[in-house]
């Protein structure tokens, strides 16, 4: 299929939704997103490599989601909270991969949306978000 972003053409291969996919995960255990999308590692301390999080609190379960739609975030060091699809098109997230992004909620707040920006208020030194986007997991 052809789709255009940027005034170019990108020949996008054919996906499967995943928009309600949600999994819980736990700090460093990998989690193995759907469809191909590679994996996610919420580490103890942070080494630079990733997106550096304050830790999750007692009641805070950590779950990845995909679903943007209505999702307001407010970047850390940003005005105020935007919707997701602003910020998407902000950061020039092609379309078809704006549903297909990761988003990490501590609880029921989004904290942090994958390669892109963590939250205000969830910023911290104790432990770091890792998309391997290219470590494909046979089912």
């Amino acid at each position: 299929m052809g789709t255009s972003h940027d005034d170019a053409i990108f020949v996008v291969k054919p996906t499967h939704d995943v928009t309600a996919w949600v999994e819980h995960i736990d700090r460093d255990a990998q989690c193995v997103l759907p469809d191909g999308l590679g994996t996610l590692l919420l580490t103890h301390g942070v080494s630079g490599e990733g997106q550096a999080l304050r830790a999750p609190q007692g009641n805070e379960k950590v779950s990845v989601r995909f679903n943007p739609e209505g999702v307001f975030a407010h970047p850390k060091g940003r005005q105020g909270k935007r919707k997701l699809k602003k910020l998407f098109q902000e950061y020039r997230v092609p379309t078809w991969e704006r549903r297909r992004t990761p988003l990490i909620y501590f609880g029921d707040q989004l904290a942090a949306v994958a390669g892109l920006f963590v939250c205000e208020g969830f910023d911290g030194q104790d432990c770091e978000l890792l998309w391997d986007k290219f470590h494909i997991v046979d089912a």
